[in-house]
């Protein structure tokens, strides 16, 4: 796919028809000057600005990321939309992101639909890890030079100045004539990459103005320069994260003193802060800081026109304290139409302002109870933000409309687990087995929970698919890990087990859970003395694992201690006694204890609660 061909496409047909439809933005100034061009429809899904494309005539979703220089699809929806691998290009081996580089493949689609225009023959990168869609990226947001983002607003269009020299295209800003500017960096030989200069605490930074990065976060080295060390007490750790690339990375939430884009100042805020380099880019300002402004990206006039839309900027922070308090006691003004009331429930949730989000979801539902999209955000939101009955309601709400939602049988499924729902859950759970399909992130998704519950047998097959399919993804040492110990409690293909065990430990090999699974192999080779070992340091590193501390009272009654197996058992009971019976089932000799049960009922918690927004 060549950038003019897109763009002679889009230009001719797509802004034509968007001009005869109103589209076209009025003069924004004396005389002609004016903006003329397509938009994307896109939802917030998943933290990501999310539209579908039909790739040889399916469905397919992809992730709005102006920081990927060419669109990509994930290597398991290559297969599915039956794509067609093509040579790559010497030297063309790698994609490199957040979590290192990975190796890259080109796949070619018969037909694409997007923006009403119909392409054949289109190229896509196929590389690294699976986030459920594929990027669609710089070939295509900035084929026509520039691209208006108001993301809280539910505004992405395709845009070109005509007769703007010299002239300010910050036409939404035309009420007050208030509008900060940035300079958009000079590139060669490359597709536009929007990057900037940035000042963070007075030293000099490149960001790249990035949609694909769920928040902002600043490389290491580049940080330390910035005077952030991530020994301060005033860091937190938050834990890893992971982007296209293969590994994850460890992470920290860092205060910062001030931070300058153009002539936009921002103060007292916080940073993530990432344990790698960015290569050309010290910094990405994510989608928490675009989703709190309208940016328009111009190329024409190599800068960045925005205003700040409210909320806060940085994806852990807090709202204000006068947002905060604005929500719970007053309304927003009334809008005309669901669509319009969803839309702004989606900003609102982008920026954390919960209160708002929650009203303005149950407006578009109550207006278009018939649109799914709707109902699933909803519950989507509920499920992340409010506890009780009014979770549970809403899921069975759109389940009456919606019986195959894949995304609402798993929240329910996990929802009525923790309220004890056990005759749904394991409706919900057999409706899954039978819908998803093997391979793909939701059946990932439903693996990790039937491995939760001791479903050994149902999860095994959903692994060996999801691995077949990915054979680079960030993933794929975790998952290596659960198929071992699927394979140890099911006691089968132990060579293949130790396999799994072994990759995972070389990448791993001081972690609790690789020992707990490792123990269980050894458990079942007959090792009793190395599973002891595997199991003691499981539990010293994690004393919470409970089927480690059910596997170690096992392995020391093989070895004829029968008065530690006890002492093991009692701990195990109290963090896990649900396990009991799934580890005798599957044929593990336990010892007994006074009142030990073969069944537990699950822990319940009410679910008529008050309903409430918990804080992000």
């Amino acid at each position: 796919m060549t950038a003019t061909r897109l763009q002679r496409l889009l230009m001719s047909g797509v802004a034509i028809a968007a001009i005869s439809v109103g589209v076209t933005q009025p003069a924004l100034a004396k005389g002609k000057c004016e903006l003329v061009g397509a938009s994307i429809p896109f939802v917030l899904k998943n933290g990501h600005a999310q539209s579908t494309l039909k790739l040889n005539g399916q469905n397919a979703d992809f992730i709005v990321d102006t920081g990927a220089f060419w669109s990509t699809v994930t290597t398991a929806d290559a297969q599915r939309l039956k794509l067609t691998r093509v040579p790559t290009p010497p030297g063309f081996l790698y994609t490199v992101g957040v979590g290192g580089e990975t190796p890259s493949y080109i796949f070619r689609a018969d037909t694409v639909e997007f923006l009403g225009v119909a392409l054949k023959n289109i190229e896509f990168i196929a590389a690294g890890t699976d986030f459920g869609a594929g990027l669609l990226g710089q070939n295509v947001l900035f084929v026509v030079d520039d691209l208006d983002l108001d993301v809280s607003n539910g505004l992405l269009r395709l845009v070109k100045a005509k007769n703007c020299s010299g002239q300010p295209l910050a036409y939404w800003a035309s009420a007050n004539g208030h509008y900060e500017e940035a300079h958009l960096l000079h590139e060669e030989g490359r597709y536009h990459s929007p990057r900037v200069e940035v000042t963070l605490n007075g030293k000099h930074l490149i960001a790249l103005l990035d949609t694909g990065a769920v928040q902002t976060v600043v490389a290491r080295p580049a940080a330390k320069r910035a005077g952030i060390d991530v020994g301060d007490d005033s860091v937190t750790a938050i834990g890893a994260a992971y982007g296209v690339g293969n590994q994850s990375v460890d992470t920290w939430k860092a205060p910062i003193k001030e931070l300058k884009i153009g002539t936009e100042t921002i103060q007292n805020t916080f940073v993530t802060v990432i344990n790698q380099s960015l290569g050309d880019v010290d910094m990405l300002l994510g989608l928490d800081f675009i989703a709190a402004h309208h940016l328009l990206i111009s190329y024409s006039q190599q800068k960045v026109y925005m205003t700040y839309n409210g909320g806060r900027v940085y994806s852990q922070a807090e709202p204000p304290k006068s947002v905060q308090e604005a929500q719970q006691q007053s309304d927003e003004p009334a809008l005309d139409s669901a669509s319009a009331y969803f839309k702004r429930a989606q900003g609102h949730e982008q920026k954390g302002e919960y209160a708002y989000a929650l009203k303005d979801y149950d407006k578009a539902v109550s207006g278009d109870g018939d649109n799914i999209d709707y109902r699933i955000a909803q519950a989507k939101f509920l499920y992340r933000h409010v506890q009780g009955k009014i979770t549970l309601n809403a899921l069975n709400a759109l389940l009456e409309k919606s019986p195959d939602s894949i995304d609402a049988l798993i929240m329910r499924m996990n929802v009525g687990r923790r309220y004890g729902k056990a005759e749904q859950v394991k409706i919900d759970r057999a409706r899954l087995l039978s819908l998803v399909q093997p391979g793909t992130l939701e059946s990932f998704t439903v693996a990790t929970s039937l491995m939760s519950e001791g479903l050994f047998s149902d999860a095994l097959p959903l692994l060996d698919a999801w691995l077949g399919a990915h054979a680079e993804d960030v993933r794929r040492p975790g998952t290596l890990q659960m198929r071992c110990l699927a394979r140890a409690m099911l006691n089968v293909d132990l060579e293949g087990a130790a396999t799994d065990c072994r990759q995972y430990a070389k990448i791993f090999p001081k972690s609790d859970t690789g020992h707990q699974a490792m123990g269980f192999l050894h458990y079942r080779q007959g090792q009793f003395n190395d599973a002891l070992k595997d199991f003691e340091f499981a539990l010293a590193n994690n004393d919470k694992l409970g089927y480690a501390h059910l596997g170690l009272a096992a392995t020391l009654l093989k070895l004829n201690r029968p008065e530690d197996a006890q002492k093991a058992l009692e701990v195990g009971l109290k963090h896990a006694k649900a396990y009991y019976p799934v580890l005798q089932t599957l044929g593990f000799e336990l010892p007994t204890i006074a009142g030990a049960s073969s069944s537990e009922e699950s822990a319940k918690e009410d679910p008529s609660a008050e309903r409430h927004v918990k804080n992000p």
